[in-house]
């Protein structure tokens, strides 16, 4: 059993080191982390008993509190998928019997301590009052989990289904265990196995899934790999520029086939881009890209194209080029640059070559920026 328990946790680091060296991270992934960190101290501590412990009572009957995380960590992943915007921390509650048992259990650990020839007594009082809200909240935190993935399409649908029937498995299995203990002490050790190993799989599901599984077409199609990384170097801003602007239209129609998310979160997601864009002025910076702008929201660079393409009808470059259109035209505008070279504004406004700028600025004013500039002078 030592062994099994040893080889989950191997399982469990390496989920962990990838999901921390992940630049592609998002922030619901955090929930996976804190759900793999609680098995990994749940495995660890049983590690240590098994190898340790030499009481029998402790080793086949102390439950362990951590295990009261799993189920609302889950949930919370789930939920946090199917809507960026949700807060976990708006369901702080569900975590109330965790912190209840993690305080139960560090009494009994001092009971055992102080009073060794009360052991039995003491764990049967913790098992009466901690078992029930364990196997509860495996099995219907589980049962929560599939119905919100449900009727939802998520990246991550068929982990958190895996990891859901996991859950609910533990739970029948925790009835199991006590059944086995006090009718059928020689099932013990198997149905401890079992659920062990189950505990095991969450790690190889989450590698599986997460780096291993072809990822979801939806999330890498054609036109938003062209949108998104248009930023990227000076050579796709000359080169490919003008199939991008042909493609928009396009593009639009395509992302509206296959929406992740709704209206009311686009709305959300784009009031945000706004007004962060417009405070700092982001788009003054030549290398803005998507994944910038991705980190600084919070948000999935796949949420935000999705958004600006449905609801701003936007590739991401025009719509930072537009905000750098108009920077130009502002500062032509003003008096104090009458005569200003008109390149040297553009790259002050966040252009990186003079082809880009042009062909821009003539799509959105609809003149060329030297008849603009020649329009201001004569107003002037």
């Amino acid at each position: 059993m030592k062994y099994i328990i040893a080889g989950a946790l191997v399982q469990i680091v390496i989920s962990l080191f990838l999901l921390c060296n992940n630049n592609n991270r998002e922030k619901s992934d955090y929930l996976l982390m804190l759900l793999l960190a609680g098995i990994g101290l749940h495995l660890g501590t049983k590690f240590y008993i098994f190898t340790e412990v030499k009481n029998p009572a402790v080793l086949f009957q102390m439950h362990t509190f951590i295990q009261l995380s799993y189920g609302p960590l889950l949930y919370l992943y789930a939920v946090k998928k199917v809507n960026q915007l949700f807060l976990p921390s708006r369901l702080w509650f569900l975590f109330i019997p965790l912190i209840i048992s993690m305080t139960l259990y560090g009494c009994v650990v001092a009971a055992l301590s102080m009073y060794p020839g009360k052991t039995d007594l003491v764990l049967s009082l913790y098992n009466s009052i901690v078992f029930f809200p364990i196997v509860g909240a495996h099995i219907v935190f589980g049962i929560f989990t599939l119905k919100k993935i449900r009727r939802n399409q998520i990246k991550d649908y068929f982990l958190i289904r895996n990891i859901a029937w996991i859950f609910i498995l533990v739970g029948i299995t925790e009835i199991a265990l006590v059944i086995a203990s006090s009718y059928f002490q020689f099932y013990i050790i198997p149905v401890r196995c079992i659920l062990y190993v189950s505990l095991g799989l969450i790690p190889v599901f989450i590698i599986q899934f997460k780096y291993v599984a072809k990822p979801d077409s939806r999330m890498f199609s054609p036109e938003n790999l062209v949108i998104e990384s248009v930023m990227s170097d000076q050579y796709i801003s000359d080169k490919i520029l003008p199939e991008i602007m042909s493609s928009e239209q396009e593009t639009t129609e395509q992302s509206e086939r296959k929406l992740l998310l709704e209206g009311r979160e686009h709305e959300e997601i784009y009031n945000i881009i706004e007004a962060l864009i417009k405070e700092r002025k982001l788009y003054r910076e030549e290398d803005f890209s998507l994944d910038k702008l991705a980190m600084l929201t919070g948000y999935n660079r796949h949420y935000i194209s999705e958004t600006l393409n449905v609801f701003a009808k936007k590739s991401f470059y025009q719509y930072i080029n537009e905000y750098r259109v108009d920077e130009v035209t502002r500062l032509l505008e003003c008096k104090t640059n009458t005569g200003s070279n008109i390149l040297s504004i553009a790259y002050a406004a966040g252009f990186k070559n003079k082809a880009s700028f042009n062909q821009y600025f003539k799509k959105i004013t609809g003149s060329t920026p030297s008849d603009y500039q020649k329009k201001i002078n004569a107003a002037h």
